[in-house]
């Protein structure tokens, strides 16, 4: 892969490359943008560019540099993300990675060091990579992504040129669905407007049970299966032991291709499963925010969920507009809630039967 197959983001790519062509490249750099828009992909091949043995600014795929660099075996491009229970980037991690930019490059011209989830660094950690980011080491570059920028010291993001990534529209989502996945036009649209404008999250949508949780919930939602506690612990109870069942499917799919399961392989697992259980959520939140489309527009082809029409309508009837816009705010919040360290159970469980009880 080279920057010729990044999908979208146009913009980012043609500036990345003039930094890369023209030598000016920045000693740190903030990659920001919703969890699934390909800060990632794009940060790999910046990374990747800028080792480059033929000086190609998109990144020739052909040397060995590059060849490592897909391998993820370059011995100067060192990726780093949260670890451990707390999801966080400790400060051993930070302190390994100043240690390693101290060093001159092995085998390239620039030593880079990837920061994913840079929004996880606790204190510490945070003010050791502060630190660096003031008195960089020549020929190094920092990269760090984050979907929550606003959660980073102040201090760090004025270190950085900050590059914003956008969501993709809706139309070359569509095309995506179709030529990636084969759907046809109906499905494509649907899993288009489920996106969000986001490569990752389509992805997530078409490989997971998305779908399948998305209806269970909604039928319940629909059939009064969310009115008391007796119904409403199951459910919650059923939606985790999912969660976590596909959580030890990847485990083990892991393991069968030969990967030790480490710190960075649990933080891969740990962080999927959050992102499984976010997406469930926001599935919620998409449901409610067509009810509150019928309610003051009443206009079915700006729903996102339309093959759920019949339900939306009847739903929104039942509902004042107050009642759905603080179920919104609510499912907002506990999303928020789910991203941190929340008792996940326990906050599904008021979720739901405030959802139940709402009018």
């Amino acid at each position: 892969m080279s920057f010729k197959d990044v999908i979208g983001h146009k913009t980012i790519v043609a500036q990345l490359k003039n930094a890369v062509s023209s030598g000016r490249v920045g000693n740190a750099y903030l990659f920001s943008g919703p969890t699934g828009i390909g800060k990632k992909t794009v940060a790999a091949q910046f990374a990747k560019a800028l080792n480059c043995l033929k000086n190609d600014p998109d990144g020739c795929g052909e040397c060995e540099s590059c060849r490592k660099a897909d391998a993820s075996s370059h011995p100067d491009v060192k990726w780093c993300g949260p670890a451990g229970a707390s999801r966080s980037i400790k400060i051993e991690s930070v302190r390994e990675l100043i240690r390693n930019a101290g060093m001159k490059p092995y085998e390239g011209r620039r030593k880079v060091f990837v920061l994913a989830e840079a929004e996880t660094l606790n204190p510490a950690s945070g003010n050791a990579l502060l630190k660096t980011l003031e008195e960089p080491p020549a020929d190094t570059v920092f990269i760090l992504t984050t979907s929550h920028k606003d959660a980073l010291l102040p201090t760090i993001r004025s270190r950085c040129q900050t590059v914003e990534f956008q969501p993709l529209p809706a139309k070359t989502m569509e095309e995506i669905a179709r030529s990636r996945y084969s759907l046809p036009d109906r499905e494509a649209g649907l899993y288009a407007a489920m996106s969000g404008g986001r490569i990752g999250r389509l992805d997530l949508l078409l490989k997971g049970d998305y779908f399948r949780r998305r209806d269970s919930i909604i039928g319940a939602l629909a059939g009064g299966g969310c009115a008391t506690v007796s119904a409403v612990v199951p459910m919650v109870e059923a939606l985790i032991a999912d969660l976590k069942d596909a959580r030890k499917a990847d485990e083990a799919g892991m393991k069968e291709q030969g990967s030790d399961i480490g710190d960075a392989e649990e933080a891969y697992l740990e962080g999927r499963y959050k992102e499984e259980l976010y997406e469930t959520l926001q599935c919620v939140y998409l449901f409610y925010r067509d009810m509150l489309v019928h309610k003051a527009a009443g206009d079915d082809s700006l729903f996102i969920n339309y093959d759920k029409a019949d339900i939306i309508k009847a739903m929104s009837a039942a509902h004042t507009r107050r009642g759905i816009e603080e179920s919104i705010d609510l499912i907002a919040s506990i999303r928020r809630a789910v991203a941190g360290n929340a008792n996940l159970k326990l906050a599904l469980e008021v979720l739901f039967l405030k959802l139940g009880k709402a009018a």
